[in-house]
């Protein structure tokens, strides 16, 4: 479960931006809250989705990309690339040489977890994780320039400090290397990370290569009620399909030539491809057609049922940048809903994604703590949450919203508004 996370100097992020979890004392219903014990944290109850509105630019996929790139490191040390992903404030020279922060607080198999970790272009420059079986703080290892100091609960070993490069983190190292208790206890953060964090983009995923959801189809992924929730999301979505099938065909030459220059050199090329077929019928006939033929929108639903239905079934943690990007609006409502329902998602499944449209404000789904926003300020990106402005149990948030009275809403140009008659 996420509690809690923070950015600094990333992107348009400059001074350290942080969004929360953690339920606030209001007066709201209480479906959509989490009540799992967190040791540390008696009492408090935790929020099963967050939206982060706001106009362009604000900042909102550079949170997405954030929590992205903080995966991707503890999970892999560095990018796959095999590079540090510095990207920091542009638009203040003390920003330039200055590292970037990335800061996560989650609780995996009832245990709290604090990570934290520090880079420039070149270089880890710190490195921390603690964790609160008992609700104490236990040190598991500070990492500092080039020296790493660890807990009395867990020893780092040194064998894996030696082969510790400068640009690449220490938790995945110490959870893939170290043996013995030790190596079992890094493992759990580590798998948090792995499996229970996932984070999907705008970007359609309609081509050759299957996608996490037709992996589910195949049988590949998932169990079978994950391959019935995906199917039945496609067909109930009333996009005019009657199933869904993941067909496999061996590599022509060209097809070889073809991975071979995707994958890049010295990569194992597979022995066949597997595709998505979509079958589709009306009175006057019926037709399979593939997933790179069909609309972005049904791309994005069945791009988006597998993470969801992986989601709900472990009861992880599921990130989605611009969740109404090709989805009608009521459509986004039904899938928030998935993880605001204790049958839908009992096992506390929870979802943060960005979003534009302000429907979601205007039909009671969301509890006023689980509105966030991002906006510009002096050109570093600023997050806060709806409850900032107290607002009335309630009020009519969409329409305050839309009037500017919580902020982060965009500016009409102003050759816009003498053409199309604006304000």
């Amino acid at each position: 479960m996420l509690l809690r996370f923070g950015a600094e100097n990333y992107g348009s992020i400059r001074d350290y931006q942080e969004v929360l979890f953690s339920a606030a004392g209001i007066a709201d219903a209480d479906g959509p809250l989490i009540d799992r014990a967190v040791p540390g944290l008696a009492g408090t109850s935790f929020l099963s989705a967050i939206a982060l509105f706001g106009p362009n630019a604000a900042g909102k996929s550079t949170l997405f990309s954030a929590i992205s790139t903080l995966r991707s490191l503890a999970v892999h040390g560095h990018l796959p690339q095999g590079r540090l992903p510095y990207r920091p404030f542009a638009l203040d020279p003390a920003c330039a040489g200055a590292p970037t922060r990335l800061s996560v607080s989650f609780e995996h198999g009832s245990v709290r977890y604090e990570y934290e970790v520090s880079y420039d272009s070149s270089r880890v420059v710190e490195e921390r994780l603690e964790a609160y079986p008992r609700g104490r703080a236990q040190l598991w290892f500070h990492r500092e320039g080039g020296s790493v100091r660890s807990g009395s609960s867990v020893t780092v070993p040194k064998a894996a400090l030696e082969i510790l490069p400068d640009g690449a983190l220490l938790l995945p190292l110490l959870a893939n290397v170290a043996g013995g208790r030790s190596g079992e206890e890094f493992r759990k953060p580590y798998e948090w990370f792995r499996d229970r964090l996932a984070c999907l983009d705008r970007s359609p995923r309609g081509s050759e290569n299957i996608p996490f959801s037709g992996e589910i189809v195949d049988g590949a992924e998932g169990g079978e009620a994950q391959r019935r929730f995906i199917v039945d999301m496609v067909r109930e979505a009333d996009l005019g399909i009657e199933g869904v099938e993941v067909r496999r065909r061996r590599l022509s030459p060209d097809d070889a030539a073809a991975v071979a220059a995707a994958l890049g050199s010295g990569a194992p090329l597979p022995a066949e491809v597997k595709s998505v077929y979509f079958r589709h019928s009306s009175p006057t006939g019926a037709a399979d057609l593939k997933l790179s033929e069909e609309s972005d929108g049904t791309v994005r639903v069945f791009d988006l049922s597998g993470y969801v239905a992986a989601a709900l079934d472990a009861g992880s943690v599921l990130v989605v940048d611009e969740i109404d990007a090709s989805l009608h609006p009521i459509l986004v409502s039904t899938l928030v809903r998935c993880f605001q329902s204790r049958e839908a998602n009992p096992n506390g499944a929870q979802l943060l994604f960005t979003a534009h449209n302000s429907y979601l404000l205007s039909r009671g789904i969301l509890r006023r703590d689980q509105v966030w926003f991002a906006e510009k300020d002096g050109g570093a990106t600023r997050l806060y949450p709806l409850t900032d402005y107290e607002p009335r149990k309630g009020e009519a948030l969409e329409q305050g919203y839309l009037a500017g009275r919580y902020g982060a809403v965009p500016v009409v140009p102003e050759c816009f508004a003498r053409v199309c008659g604006g304000k």
